[in-house]
């Protein structure tokens, strides 16, 4: 069984960017909490152009 790293090595966070210590940078985004439900065709569908428009900003 392999060992996880489930560190952070988070060195600096400055608006929705975090700097790690290997220098590799995470986005950080929030996005609404929405309910769909599975036979809900119509509501996935509009939930996914939404979440593209927050996510193409």
């Amino acid at each position: 069984m392999n060992k996880v790293d489930f560190e952070n090595r988070v060195i600096s966070v400055q608006d929705n960017l975090a700097l790690r210590d290997d220098g590799s940078v995470i986005a950080m985004y929030e996005v609404p909490a929405s309910i769909i439900s599975s036979m809900d065709v119509e509501g996935k569908i509009k939930f996914k152009k939404e979440l593209k428009r927050y996510l193409l900003v």
